[in-house]
């Protein structure tokens, strides 16, 4: 009897999967055990209900310990658990056990039964393990591809996220643009405003000071005129006093009283003239300096204003 032998990735997954080998002391397997074994394996592998990391764990070194004790049981030995793992047991080696038996099977009719359920038990067992190696790729499989959905799924919310981040700054950019064009043009505006309240500023001080120079030689004159005004007022005084002297004189003439009465007279009148003259010019002048203290006191109102 042949016994169909596992692939090689059966080998290279359960290397991958934690092994627990033996103790010492590991007793016989009987039939009744192994089939019990099986019994529990199949239920399990018609059962397909999830189970945890630890749980497949468990199961696969499960697997495992029957497997090293049916290889045990096989070689009429209890072998060490220290020198057989699952990465060691191949296929191969069941089959050189078998060859080596070979010659000691037609002696042995009543084992030969017997070898022949362990090897059936061996090679259903590594069926199980291979479709439960199958089922927990395709498990991981399934897992990966949704954790690979999900991460996608998260870049393109952060790719929209960022876009919308982007757009947003974007805009936000334009507005800030807008803005500062704007403080620009108004900047530009308040510079020219500016510029022309200078040239303003400049042509009131410059009527300013021409206005004041035209005070200051309107007061110049009524200086002058008033200090004529005095020494003619001091003159007419003088002349007063000199046909003052005169009259005394006069009268000291009787024969030339009348006479001298009449020029004293006309002399007085002439001099009145003259001094109604003086004070009318005297008013005027005050009215003109009046005037101009009038303007210049409004055009520093209007250069007070402005400023």
């Amino acid at each position: 009897m042949e016994i169909e032998g596992p692939s090689e990735v059966l080998t290279e997954v359960q290397a991958d999967l934690p092994a627990e080998p033996l103790k010492e002391g590991t007793e016989m397997v009987s039939p009744n055990s192994l089939s019990s074994e099986r019994t529990r394996s199949v239920g399990s592998e018609e059962i397909s209900q999830p189970k945890t990391s630890e749980e497949l764990v468990k199961e696969v070194t499960l697997s495992e310990k029957i497997i090293e004790k049916v290889v045990a049981h096989v070689g009429e030995t209890v072998v060490d658990a220290a020198d057989i793992t699952l990465q060691s047991f191949h296929l191969e080696d069941v089959r050189s056990e078998e060859e080596k038996k070979t010659s000691e099977e037609e002696s042995k009719g009543g084992e030969i039964t017997f070898l022949n359920f362990l090897q059936d038990i061996v090679v259903y067992l590594l069926k199980y393990l291979d479709r439960k190696r199958e089922r927990n790729l395709l498990t991981r499989l399934e897992k990966s591809r949704e954790a690979y959905d999900e991460a996608v799924k998260r870049s393109e919310r952060l790719i929209t996220t960022t876009e919308r981040r982007e757009k947003k700054h974007v805009e936000e950019l334009a507005k800030l643009e807008g803005r500062s064009a704007e403080e620009v043009r108004i900047a530009k505006e308040l510079r020219g405003k500016i510029a022309e309240a200078k040239t303003a500023e400049e042509d009131l001080r410059s009527k300013i000071l021409e206005i004041a120079g035209k005070c200051e030689m309107e007061f110049r004159r009524a200086e002058e005129l008033s200090a004529s005004l005095a020494e003619g007022v001091q003159k007419h005084e003088e002349e007063l006093a000199n046909w003052a002297k005169k009259l005394t004189v006069c009268e000291s003439a009787k024969s030339s009283e009348v006479e001298c009465k009449l020029k004293v007279e006309s002399e007085c009148r002439r001099l009145h003239e003259k001094l109604g003259k003086a004070d009318m010019r005297l008013q005027e002048l005050q009215r003109r300096m009046e005037k101009a203290e009038e303007v210049y006191c409004q055009l520093r109102d209007e250069l007070k204003l402005r400023l």
